[in-house]
């Protein structure tokens, strides 16, 4: 890019897919809703970056990519989109773009599970079906004490439990279920 002076206006994205157990939970696979497997990595660089290199842990979702290329373009998109820009956050790693990530798994059988990080837990809902209707199962994990989601305290704090369960309420509220549904 130096060489042929594109460096100097080209937003660059760095993008993968996300990740894969390679026996943890006794799984050989990609398809949960495990922290090792919904993370993707992602690094993005913008030419006249204040802060080039730094490093954020501000939550953004796969939704949230085109947004946030056309904010810094300067491209118009108005509300087309699902996603929330988190151009801020490349600008100021400290500016948090989120307070959870959303992921989804639909299973076998009609069943479909819901995930959220935050910056401490991940909580997570299994649904008997795409309706959302009757819950199955629900997980939360610690990941300051529990960063590989061993131990799954679903039991032991209300309040926290409380608290994810109304930070996923409000997201799926958010989106258009129909719209998730027809893929």
């Amino acid at each position: 890019m130096k060489r042929l002076k594109l460096d100097d206006d080209t937003i660059v994205v760095f993008w993968s897919d996300h990740g894969w157990h390679l026996g943890e939970h006794g799984i050989w696979g990609k398809f949960t809703l495990h922290e090792v497997s919904v993370r993707s990595p992602l690094i993005v660089r913008v030419p006249g970056q204040p802060k080039p290199g730094s490093k954020t842990t501000s939550l953004v979702e796969t939704v949230d990519i085109l947004p946030t290329l056309c904010d810094l373009s300067g491209i118009k998109y108005g509300k087309r989109f699902q996603g929330k820009s988190f151009a801020e956050t490349v600008l100021c790693p400290d500016q948090k773009a989120r307070e959870s990530a959303l992921s989804d798994l639909p299973v076998d059988h009609g069943q479909r599970g819901w995930s959220i990080k935050t910056a401490t837990h991940r909580y997570t809902r299994w649904y008997e079906s795409k309706a959302n209707k009757k819950i199955l199962l629900e997980e939360l994990y610690d990941h300051v004490s529990d960063p590989d989601e061993t131990r799954n305290i679903v039991s032991d704090d209300g309040e926290i439990l409380k608290h994810h369960r109304s930070i996923m309420d409000k997201r799926l509220a958010e989106i258009n279920q129909e719209e998730v549904y027809r893929k």
